[in-house]
């Protein structure tokens, strides 16, 4: 059984906190919560296990799902701004502008998501990718550094 670790995300009086997929629950959910209450705000159902949100001043609260895809919520009332697909993931990294996104880990495959499009890195089957960490390099090329199961480090690249 597979189950990610889950870290709520707490911005402006609210914590936005997510569950894994669960068939009998009906799926999986993003909450928004008052922060001093703890009363249900707003909820999101996903159909597959969502990841740690992300959430900034001026964007909308941004999760990832299990299935790769990046979901962007309004903070106001949880409905869906924007989607895009990326690769079937185990962990998830937003960068602070919320427009890059890292996902995947799974089979070898880490998908660079940003607003040019998608890019996938394939290491090789059996490879597993853990924790990747969003960089900025001096001449403005952002991308992702990424390390393996192996104990191989990449720096991968968005398109642009």
């Amino acid at each position: 059984y597979y189950a990610p670790y889950l870290t709520p995300a707490v911005y402006n009086g609210t914590v936005y906190a997510t569950t894994t997929y669960d068939a009998t629950a009906g799926g999986s959910f993003l909450y928004a919560l008052d922060a001093a209450t703890g009363e249900t705000k707003w909820k999101a159902t996903g159909k597959s296990s969502f990841m740690s949100p992300w959430v900034a001043p001026g964007y909308p609260v941004t999760v990832m799902d299990a299935a790769g895809t990046v979901w962007a919520f309004s903070q106001a009332q949880g409905q869906v701004v924007w989607s895009k697909p990326g690769s079937s993931t185990l962990f998830g990294d937003a960068q602070g502008d919320g427009t890059r996104f890292v996902t995947g880990g799974y089979r070898g495959v880490v998908g660079l998501v940003n607003e040019a499009g998608r890019a996938d890195f394939v290491a090789g089957d059996g490879h597993l990718f853990v924790s990747p960490v969003l960089v900025d390099s001096a001449n403005g090329q952002s991308g992702a550094l990424v390390a393996d199961t192996r104990g191989n480090l990449y720096l991968l690249s968005f398109l642009k």
